[in-house]
């Protein structure tokens, strides 16, 4: 019996530290993840740029993907990708400056 719980609590501890690992890794950070997909290299306008940076200091997340899919068209994974790289302090590499458009 006392085998039986040892076993477990190895297995317990095995998953709780491969799943620390896993979220560890560096071709896991969205950074890395969003230059894969090319997304840090679609355009985006400064207003945009800014709406977003303010929605995420507000800390609506959601509000910012959706921003960026209304405004690039963007699937919800590219958008969350690209927001999640901006709130790790990275910026699309290329900046349209054209006419400002109601968010």
């Amino acid at each position: 019996m006392t085998k039986v719980l040892v076993l477990i609590a190895v297995i317990a501890i095995l998953c709780v530290l491969l799943a620390r690992l896993r979220t560890r890794l560096p071709w896991n950070e969205p950074t890395k993840r969003a230059e894969r997909r090319g997304v840090l290299r679609q355009p985006l306008d400064a207003m945009t740029q800014e709406r977003v940076i303010d929605l995420l200091i507000q800390g609506k997340k959601f509000g910012a993907i959706r921003v960026v899919r209304k405004v690039t068209g963007m699937s919800y994974r590219d958008a969350r990708l690209l927001v999640q790289a901006m709130e790790a302090g990275h910026r699309p590499a290329r900046v349209i400056q054209g006419e400002a458009t109601e968010v």
